[in-house]
């Protein structure tokens, strides 16, 4: 029976957790995201981004970059790979005035207006920007403009010495007009979505990345998901298996039993591949190839998992002695150092969250990737900090962190999330949730919950929910036993 404290905090845990799918329900738009998910079937598409992010990622910055003229014919006419917040408030105003659009100082929201107008207004834009600002290069930066929005290493033959100055400018300027009719005028819907962010999916991705961190980040229920991909690689015994617990098998009572993979110094990435190299002396690339890839996924779906680094025993028991005041046990201590395959999972889905171009361009949604990753990491996901460390170096390369204004929406970013990670796995254990069945009539519960608020009703009586719930339960239990009964009587 629930007393008046953990009925309150029954209430808090269930109201924020309530975020989770009122913020997932809010402004969803079902068809929108129907659409969005035959349109991303596109291989084309994906190909083509592809080839964008791998040509476009450091684009050159070329001296014609001074040139206002020459930044603003490469914003409109390339929105999806210059127009974003890297640019300056300066060049911005500028952008801004060329567009006829007003000034605001949410970059952000100033960003996301220019490439909307761009891409609904680029029927008539080419002319405007051909005309006002195209057509005011030299030759030479004309020239340079042309190699840069094509991501050319080589001067065209066009621009060869033979061709005069007016022929060049010709040329560029019709291929220029078909290649915006192609990229910008003619692009699709889930195409100016995909890179103005305004995707369905996104929503509904960011706050499935929470859920299954937070249930990753659990006790009883991560060993339950685990399981779920033990078996997918079936544990043969083999020559090169043998080789990599030859170790643990020689002195089973000195290598830590189940936590032998941390101390034998066989299963990193780098001594298990060593191991498997030295099986036998003879054998091709290609086996040795295939047999530690075997011998890796087999050991990586387990719930033990394999060590980011070894660990002598001793160390390892002299560092649990320092920590165990703390309240920290042998278990977390292990699980610390090292992942499986779950964890590998957890931080591709977060990773994927990073690389959707709306959230490297909205600080607050980059600040619930470090938000997740410092959560999952804290939680016993050592390759979580390793990412979190690399986007951080790359967020301070990027100048990410450049005014007060994105300092701050990163740190709202990811308080937001990793309290939302937070309160999942706290909500979990205060339930006492250690099944896949018991997850989702927890979910189904906390949906049951937000009609209930969405309804107007602002408290909850436990007992009374309870007791109606259990009523409508046994009414459910009543028509399904007779619904069996008249089945039985009409097959007789």
């Amino acid at each position: 029976m629930l007393v008046y404290g953990d009925i309150n905090c029954f209430r808090i845990s269930c109201f924020n957790c309530s975020f989770l799918f009122e913020s997932m329900n809010k402004d969803l738009k079902y068809k929108k995201l129907l659409d969005e998910i035959f349109s991303s079937l596109n291989l084309l598409h994906w190909i083509r981004i592809g080839y964008n992010k791998v040509t476009g990622k450091n684009p050159p910055r070329s001296k014609y970059r001074r040139n206002i003229n020459y930044k603003i014919c490469l914003y409109v006419f390339k929105p999806d790979r210059y127009l974003n917040d890297t640019l300056s408030d300066r060049e911005l105003k500028a952008l801004a005035f060329a567009l006829n659009l007003p000034y605001q100082t949410n970059q952000k929201e100033l960003i996301e207006n220019l490439r909307k107008y761009i891409y609904e207004n680029a029927y008539k834009l080419f002319d405007q920007i051909e005309k006002e600002y195209l057509d005011k290069l030299d030759i030479e930066h004309l020239s340079a403009f042309w190699i840069e929005y094509t991501q050319s290493k080589d001067i065209d033959l066009v621009l060869s010495r033979e061709n005069s100055d007016e022929e060049i400018r010709k040329h560029i300027k019709a291929h220029l007009r078909v290649s915006f009719h192609s990229n910008v005028t003619r692009a699709s819907k889930f195409k100016k979505d995909y890179y103005s962010g305004n995707l369905e999916y996104n929503k509904i991705f960011e706050k499935f990345t929470a859920l299954y961190s937070g249930v990753l980040s659990s006790d009883n229920l991560s060993r339950e998901i685990d399981n779920l991909t033990k078996d997918i690689f079936a544990d043969t015994d083999n020559i090169y298996k043998f080789n990599v617990d030859k170790n643990y098998n020689l002195d089973k009572s000195g290598m830590g039993g189940p936590y032998h993979r941390l101390h034998d110094e066989s299963h990193t990435l780098h001594e298990m591949a060593q191991k498997v190299k030295d099986t036998l002396p003879n054998d091709s690339n290609v086996a040795e190839f295939i047999a530690f890839v075997n011998e890796f996924a087999k050991d990586v779906q387990t719930t033990m998992g394999l060590p980011i680094i070894s660990v002598k025993k001793e160390t390892f028991d002299n560092f649990h002695s320092f920590l165990k005041p703390l309240g920290v046990d042998k278990n977390d201590l292990y699980d610390f150092l090292t992942y499986n395959f779950q964890e590998v999972l957890n931080v591709c889905f977060i990773v994927a969250y990073y690389l959707f171009p709306s959230t490297r361009k909205n600080k607050e949604k980059l600040g619930s990737v470090y938000g997740f990753l410092s959560v999952t990491g804290s939680f016993g996901n050592p390759l979580a900090l390793i990412v979190l460390a690399i986007t951080l170096i790359i967020s301070v390369i990027k100048n990410d962190f450049k005014d007060e204004e994105q300092r701050k929406s990163i740190i709202t970013g990811a308080a937001k999330s990793a309290g939302l990670t937070i309160l999942i796995k706290f909500a979990i254990g205060f339930f006492d949730i250690d099944s896949i069945s018991k997850l989702i009539g927890f979910l189904v519960g906390i949906v049951l919950i937000v009609l209930l608020y969405k309804k107007g009703i602002k408290k909850v009586e436990i007992n009374k929910l309870k007791k109606e719930i259990e009523k409508e339960l046994n009414k459910l239990s009543k028509k399904s036993k007779f619904i069996i009964e008249q089945t039985k009587l009409i097959t007789q």
